[in-house]
């Protein structure tokens, strides 16, 4: 029923080697009936969700499986959340916990476009804020090439340059973005841990 992929504790995603997704997977041994876990999995959705219902995509109780889909604040920068699937199975005196389908959450709202996901797998998250970037520093350029006086000239390459300063510290802090999801998943396994352990 169960198998087991381990989940990195510095600041790199775990990657599941045959597929190439980012996976974080649990194995816990708990002395709980496989009741009891069904039920304390149900009440830790509800606690932390808020709406078991509006949240829940799979409950099968003869199977101890439930599966629903969860959003989380990292609210890094652009970065405003995660969104993901989880995937909790059940048995006596063990349960497994499964992360995947991890998608970042970042607000294009400064240039129209709102809330877009890409999933972590598919992008670099800095790649997304450089882009950002480089295209304000290309349009302030622009601006530089037909301004009409010296002093917008001048009020212009302000801000490039402070632009370009801005994404040379992002480049040096990029892990921060990973760190505070991997933070928020351990977050997440440790509350569902401590939920699993109580008593029915």
């Amino acid at each position: 029923m169960f198998s087991y992929i381990s989940y990195a504790q510095d600041a790199v995603l775990p990657t599941d080697s045959s597929t190439g997704e980012v996976i974080y997977t649990e194995v816990v041994e708990v002395e709980n009936s496989k009741e009891t876990l069904f039920k304390n999995a149900q009440k830790w959705i509800a606690k932390s969700y808020g709406d078991y219902k509006s949240v829940i995509q799979l409950e099968d109780k003869d199977r101890g499986r439930l599966i629903f889909k969860g959003i989380s604040d990292i609210d890094r920068g652009l970065f405003k959340h995660i969104r993901y699937v989880v995937t909790i199975d059940v048995k006596d005196n063990a349960y497994r916990c499964k992360i995947a389908n991890i998608e970042y959450g970042y607000d294009f709202s400064a240039h129209g476009t709102g809330m877009k996901y890409v999933p972590v797998e598919k992008i670099k998250p800095e790649k997304v804020y450089i882009k950002i970037y480089q295209d304000e520093i290309e349009n302030y350029n622009k601006q530089i090439a037909v301004a009409r006086s010296e002093k917008q000239k001048v009020e212009l390459q302000k801000k490039v340059d402070d632009v370009s300063r801005q994404m040379r510290e992002f480049k040096s802090k990029s892990k921060e973005n990973t760190r505070a999801v991997i933070d928020r998943i351990n977050d997440l396994m440790k509350s569902l841990k401590s939920e699993m352990a109580q008593i029915g």
